[in-house]
């Protein structure tokens, strides 16, 4: 047993210096890595452009939203309402009930830097272009996959909305207060 002993006597000595020389080649490769290694050019996102291919007026969308099904269209200065769930907003059609209306804002417009959508409270105006897509029973399924709703009740609304359909918003930016026609200002 001593013989074994003895044997291991000169590898123990030899720790301190390894974990020296360890340490030393780590700082060496850290140094050549910060002297060789080009720096990341960050490219600061810009607000994009609203597609202005297929603008609908508001009044003509509230007058029958159904006939616009499938179609990407865009809408200007909307008055957004209160929130619904974590994805909507509810606007009024300028309908002859004033219907509420939910518009639906995708995990890509809401966690876009360069989008509107975290700066769009009760009652702003916005331009918004995006595709009218029919309420279905899958649709619903996706929302409550992605936490859409807040409250049980949520999925029943969205449901038996009087338009059976949303829009499924692409592009949102800031609207503009309409400028009265004789130049006067109120």
């Amino acid at each position: 047993m001593a013989t074994k002993l003895g044997s291991r006597a000169g590898a123990a000595q030899i720790g301190p210096l390894m974990m020296l020389v360890s340490f030393v080649l780590v700082a060496g490769f850290l140094y050549w890595l910060s002297v060789t290694a080009k720096p990341t050019e960050i490219i600061p996102t810009e607000r994009r452009e609203a597609p202005t291919e297929n603008i609908v007026t508001f009044a003509a969308f509230s007058a029958l939203p159904t006939n616009f099904l499938g179609d990407t269209i865009g809408l200007q200065n909307v008055r957004m309402g209160h929130a619904f769930g974590n994805h909507g907003r509810w606007i009024n059609l300028q309908d002859a009930n004033r219907n509420g209306y939910i518009v639906y804002f995708p995990d890509l417009v809401r966690m876009d830097s360069a989008s509107f959508y975290h700066e769009i409270t009760g009652g702003a105006l916005v331009n918004l272009s995006g595709v009218v897509v029919e309420t279905t029973d899958s649709v619903l399924d996706a929302w409550e996959a992605a936490g859409s709703f807040t409250a049980e009740v949520d999925r029943l609304v969205a449901a038996s909305t009087a338009y059976l359909n949303f829009i499924d918003v692409a592009h949102v930016e800031p609207g503009q207060v309409p400028q009265p026609l004789d130049g006067s200002t109120n």
